[in-house]
């Protein structure tokens, strides 16, 4: 797996935080249980799917963000990809879907006051 991965203490729940902005980015939440929350934004259409994840346990917190491969994206990069890949990553694959995922989750990260993805 290759993912943009922050560790932060966290005083209370950062539940609601992630709620709303993933409301305000366009992401939907596809898992959620006691500790941990799954948000994706896009299917793979015009961009790869982006995913954003946070666990907490009391007193940690984990956020963890990639740009995932599915079976729309994999031709366009020829079939040589992995099926996730960190926002940061360089080169040719993803390029575009890689800087989107950094703009969109940056200010996430910097709203709990992580360092941001560059």
């Amino acid at each position: 797996m290759s993912r943009a991965t922050r560790r932060f203490r966290s005083e209370g729940e950062p539940w609601d935080a992630l709620a709303s902005w993933a409301d305000e980015y366009g992401f939907k939440q596809i898992h959620k249980d006691l500790v941990r929350t799954k948000y994706r934004r896009g299917i793979g259409i015009g961009t790869a799917p982006m995913y954003v994840e946070m666990i907490y346990t009391e007193p940690w917190a984990y956020i963890q963000a990639w740009v995932g491969i599915n079976f729309l994206v994999r031709p366009g990069v020829l079939f040589f990809a992995r099926t996730e890949w960190e926002p940061r990553e360089g080169g040719w694959r993803l390029k575009r879907s890689r800087r989107i995922a950094r703009e969109l989750i940056n200010p996430l990260f910097e709203s709990f006051e992580v360092d941001p993805i560059e």
